[in-house]
Formats: structure tokens, sequence, C-alpha cells
């Protein structure tokens, strides 16, 4: 026999902004390849948090912009349209939402869809 101590989990307290990983305003042109953006990066306070995390795109972004992980644990926010009538400027809001400690950042860009 052994001993086996079971410890609670540890939350997260804070999300801290890494700066430099502002996702910029961005101008796509209809039918271009996909536009992919870095998300805002953040640290984990205390740095061995037990975490599950997420980004997400407001309700009103559009459908052709979305958040992707091309690799696991790597998001990105993808444009692609080779629709005209998408054409616009969209602010958006993107949130990052640690699910254990429920603590959540968001940030705000804006995308423009134009066809020239």
């Amino acid at each position: 026999m052994f001993p086996v101590e079971i410890l609670p989990p540890i939350y997260a307290t804070d999300l801290v902004f890494i700066s430099g990983t502002t996702i910029p305003n961005v101008t796509y042109l209809v039918g271009s390849t996909a536009l992919l953006l870095d998300v805002p990066q953040y640290t984990i306070v205390p740095t061995n948090a037990d975490i599950s995390l997420d980004y997400t795109l407001g309700a009103t972004t559009p459908s052709f912009i979305t958040v992707v992980q091309p690799t696991s644990g790597v998001f990105k926010i993808n444009v692609y349209t080779t629709n005209t009538a998408d054409t616009g400027i969209y602010p958006l809001t993107l949130t990052f939402h640690e699910y254990f400690s429920s603590l959540t950042r968001s940030t705000t860009f804006t995308v423009t869809v134009s066809c020239v």
C-alpha cells in the first residue's frame, strides 16, 4: 500500500496581456487567400494553474470570419470570402476565456473587406 493525496485544483487568478500581441486593424481583399491573424496572448497567473482556454468572436461577427486552431493549442482568426456582398467594415470583439476560473479578457479590432 501507498498513500495517495488528492490536491485541490489551482485556479488562475489573473490573465496578464503580453505586450505586442494586439490584433491590428486589417483590410482583406475579397477572393484573396485566407488571412490568418494571430490572437492576443496572455500570461496565466499563477503559471501552474489548471487551465482550459478558448477564444470566441462576438455574436455579430460575419460567418466568413472565424476562430480556428490550425495547430493544437494555437488559435488564429481566419478571414476568407469570395462573395463581393461581404464588403464592409466590421468592428469585432474577440474574447479570451479561461473556463476553470471564469476569467475573461476582450479586445476589439476592425476588419475592412473590399473588392479593390
